[in-house]
């Protein structure tokens, strides 16, 4: 007798059955009809839902960093269907300075030059904007990202 875990590979190996597979949630302005469209999934944490969004050999994965094709950065939060869509819930981020240089006589430990997120704000991009994964943003950027402050970097939570 076979197992479920045999069951559910092989199902995953099957091209008839895995392109009607569901891996996001899914928003919808109408009716529910599926168990994946069902607000519950909002009780869970990001890592408990699908934590990557892959195209191709590209691999997004939630909590890191990837460059948009209008050369933008974001950080995906969550991924989930919208319109029939896979997007991302995302904080944007910027490699700019965090305050003009003024300001660093009030923080001066806090406040560096450095990767830091916009604001608050959560955003809803399309995974179609997705341009860079993190490996291969590090590798453009020579292996590192560094941040601001620690005040400035759990802002957007």
């Amino acid at each position: 007798m076979l197992s479920a875990h045999c069951h559910w590979l092989q199902d995953f190996a099957n091209p008839e059955v895995v392109k009607h597979m569901q891996f996001y949630p899914e928003e919808t302005d109408g009716p529910i009809s599926e168990i994946w469209q069902a607000g519950r999934w909002k009780e869970f944490s990001p890592s408990e839902l699908t934590p990557m969004f892959a195209r191709g050999l590209q691999h997004f994965y939630i909590d890191e960093v990837c460059q948009l094709h209008d050369g933008s950065f974001a950080m995906p939060l969550t991924w989930v269907k919208r319109g029939g869509k896979v997007c991302a819930d995302c904080c944007m981020i910027s490699p700019a300075e965090v305050f003009p240089r003024s300001c660093n006589i009030y923080f001066p430990n806090l406040l560096q030059d450095g990767w830091h997120f916009v604001d608050g704000a959560v955003q809803s991009i399309p995974s179609t904007s997705f341009l860079k994964t993190y490996p291969e943003l590090l590798a453009s950027l020579g292996g590192t990202i560094p941040w601001s402050g620690i005040l400035i970097v759990v802002a957007c939570f």
